[in-house]
C-alpha cells in the first residue's frame, strides 16, 4: 500500500534562515552563478545541527534547498526572459506548486552554526530546508540539452566610467558594499529588460536602473554596459520633508554635497 495518497500533505521545518544583502525581488540575479553576493546562513540552535556539519567544509560548493517564502500562489505557465510562455516545470520560476527552490553556491567558511556563501541569489530571510554537497561527477552534465535556454546565455561586460567609479567608491566607504554586486548581477543579463527589472528607458541605448533609493544611469554599446553615473532617487524636497523610512537620507545629503 502506498504511504502517500493524492491530496496528502507533508510538513517540513526550516533548518535556518539566510542573512543576505538582497532585500527585494528585483535585486536577485537570475542565477547565483551570475552573482558576486555573499550571504550567511544562520542555523537554528537547539536542534543538534553542529555535528551535522562535520565534513562539509571540504566541499567547494553546496546545494541550498529553500522555500520561496515571498510567494503564496503558483502559475502553471510562466514567461521566462526568452519571452514565450512555458510550463513552470520547464523553468526555475519561484511560482511553483510547492515553492521549493534550489541554488548551487560556493561555501566560503563555517563558524559554529553560521555558514558563509558566495554566489547567492536568495533574498534576506529566506528559510533554508536542507544543505547537500555539490558533486561534479554526479551533478554536472555539460553536454545535456538545455531547452529554451540554449539561445539565452549571452552575458554583457560591465564597465564603470571614471565618474561612476568615484561615486561607487564613496558609497562603498559609507557601507553600501552591496551596490556593485547588484549592478553586476542585474546588468550582466538582458540589461534593457524593463519588464522584469526596475529599468527606465532614457533614450536609445541609454537606461537607468533603480537600487532601493538610488539610480544608476548606463548605456549599451556592442556587448558592454557602461555605468555612467549614480544619483539620488530623492528630490531636494523629499530630502527635507522630515520622513526617512529607509533611514538613509543623511547619506544622500552627504553624497549630494560631494558630487553636485
Amino acid at each position: 500500500m502506498d504511504n502517500f495518497k493524492e491530496g496528502d500533505s507533508l510538513e517540513y521545518h526550516p533548518i535556518g534562515r539566510l542573512s543576505s544583502p538582497l532585500l527585494q525581488r528585483q535585486e536577485s540575479p537570475r542565477q547565483g552563478s551570475l552573482s558576486d553576493v555573499t550571504a550567511e546562513l544562520h542555523l537554528y540552535g537547539g536542534a543538534n545541527f553542529e555535528p551535522a556539519l562535520e565534513g562539509l567544509i571540504e566541499f567547494e560548493r553546496v546545494w541550498l534547498i529553500f522555500h520561496f517564502d515571498r510567494n503564496d500562489t503558483w502559475n502553471p505557465k510562466v514567461r521566462p526572459p526568452a519571452g514565450t510562455k512555458i510550463g513552470v516545470f520547464a523553468s526555475r520560476s519561484p511560482y511553483r506548486p510547492n515553492g521549493i527552490g534550489m541554488s548551487c553556491v560556493r561555501l566560503e567558511k563555517i563558524e559554529g552554526r553560521v555558514l558563509t556563501f558566495s554566489g547567492i541569489d536568495l533574498l534576506d530571510g529566506t528559510p533554508v530546508l536542507d544543505i547537500k554537497p555539490y558533486l561534479p561527477y554526479a551533478d554536472a552534465f555539460p553536454d545535456s540539452r538545455t531547452g529554451w535556454t540554449a539561445s539565452d546565455n549571452h552575458t554583457w561586460d560591465i564597465d564603470w566610467s571614471e565618474k561612476a567609479q568615484q561615486q561607487l567608491n564613496f558609497l562603498c566607504d559609507q557601507g553600501m558594499q552591496s551596490l556593485e554586486p547588484f549592478a553586476n548581477s542585474q546588468l550582466r543579463d538582458n540589461p534593457p529588460d524593463e519588464k522584469r527589472k526596475r529599468i527606465h528607458v532614457l533614450s536609445e541605448s541609454r537606461y537607468a536602473i533603480c537600487y532601493r533609493t538610488w539610480i544608476l544611469e548606463y548605456r549599451l554599446t556592442d556587448s558592454t554596459v557602461t555605468i555612467e553615473q549614480i544619483y539620488s532617487g530623492y528630490t531636494p524636497q523629499t530630502l527635507l520633508d522630515g520622513m526617512d523610512p529607509y533611514e538613509d537620507k543623511e547619506l544622500h545629503q552627504l553624497y549630494n554635497q560631494a558630487f553636485t
